[in-house]
């Protein structure tokens, strides 16, 4: 996953993978049968991991608390899946959109996934009366996933003081709880 995550998949050669996995050729299509179904184990590892990440981060609590550890946990370079890195699952969707059909669909599919685990996380906390209960619920789900993706993005630039990273996580969990506040079902 490491590899394929700091090369992208187009990026990592064989050899690459040979090194990494210190595997011969023969045993990596035997375990894995192709580059392109390692790839894509790599890949939904990533995306239940970072599930589980957030699920973990979220339960137990307010919405607000947990959306608050787990941006900052980005901002910090804690959270275990993404350190200095942007969304493994986007990178592969951006980097597949034009030869890799296969690819693009299973990102796609696990950024489906995603979005409805931010629907059902955003419904309970609505239950919960941690945001209003007439909340549209997919909507701030793909709002949520579109911070968090743009919050990992602007993350990797280097010239970002702590400060700031930090500071910008907030800003990010502000801007959340504002369209959750306004978010009516219609």
């Amino acid at each position: 996953m490491d590899l394929f995550w700091s090369r992208g998949y187009l990026g990592t050669s064989m050899k690459d993978l040979e090194d990494g996995l210190d595997m011969r050729p023969g045993s990596i299509y035997a375990a894995f049968g192709s580059k392109e179904q390692l790839f894509l184990d790599a890949l939904e590892l990533y995306a239940h991991g970072m599930q589980e990440e957030i699920a973990d981060l979220t339960r137990d609590q307010p919405l607000e608390d947990g959306l608050a550890a787990y941006f900052q946990a980005l901002a910090k370079g804690t959270a275990s899946r993404g350190v200095g890195r942007a969304c493994l699952i986007v990178r592969s969707l951006l980097e597949a959109a034009d030869t890799q059909p296969v690819i693009l669909g299973q990102a796609e599919a696990f950024l489906s996934q995603a979005e409805s685990g931010f629907t059902a996380l955003i419904s309970a906390a609505s239950v919960r009366g941690d945001i209003p209960a007439d909340t549209d619920c997919p909507r701030l789900a793909r709002y949520l996933q579109s911070q968090i993706m743009g919050l990992r993005v602007i993350l990797q630039r280097p010239g970002l003081s702590a400060t700031a990273r930090l500071t910008l996580a907030d800003d990010m969990l502000a801007g959340f709880l504002a369209v959750a506040a306004g978010s009516r079902a219609t």
